[in-house]
């Protein structure tokens, strides 16, 4: 936080004065305090404005807010259950806009549209854990969505396409309980 010195001249009188011009931390709308943020926001533009928006889940909404502290248009999204992971964007349907995606505790994946309506909600039995990632599996030109659910006994690890279809072979059952994420890498270089 800081000011800018200023020094305003008038003719034929002189007068100066200091301008001061806020910025840093104490900007209009942030802090967020009453909201219950458990995992890292997403700093994205959705919009392809060069503007990028701040999205977070907090308990059962996604927000998404301006830099300027602003709702985006039709955030809060208000959800059935309460989220549970940090979001990825991407475009899924390769239509130039970008999906947000993220899961929750009753163990829907949701993906919006930037105007926070529904692209896909795809439902399962168990917990959404740690974060979705998007990653084009099946070399289809379209991102898929890769993500874990997990109960006290066991995990899932998923990946659907962009119309909400399981991928051949998925979903595949992993023995324990899962914390975490699952992480996407070509390891033949193929």
């Amino acid at each position: 936080s800081g000011n800018f010195p200023s020094a305003l001249h008038f003719e034929p009188y002189e007068l100066e004065t200091e301008v001061f011009i806020p910025f840093g931390i104490n900007q209009e709308g942030y802090p967020i305090d009453d909201k219950n943020i458990k995992h890292s926001p997403l700093f994205i533009d959705l919009y392809g404005n060069s503007l990028p928006q701040i999205y977070f889940g907090s308990d059962s909404s996604m927000n998404g807010t301006w830099i300027s502290g602003l709702n985006v248009f039709g955030f809060p999204s208000e959800l059935d259950g309460k989220i549970t992971t940090t979001s990825a964007a991407g475009d899924l349907d390769g239509d130039g806009d970008r999906e947000l995606v993220f899961g929750s505790n009753d163990g829907t994946l949701y993906a919006l549209n930037k105007d926070a309506s529904q692209f896909l909600s795809y439902p399962q039995s168990n917990t959404i854990v740690g974060y979705p990632v998007l990653n084009d599996v099946d070399s289809s030109g379209f991102l898929n969505i890769i993500f874990v659910s997990s109960n006290d006994t066991s995990s899932m690890l998923y990946v659907i396409d962009h119309l909400g279809e399981d991928l051949s072979g998925f979903p595949v059952l992993l023995s324990g309980a899962s914390l975490f994420g699952p992480a996407v890498a070509d390891a033949n270089h193929n």
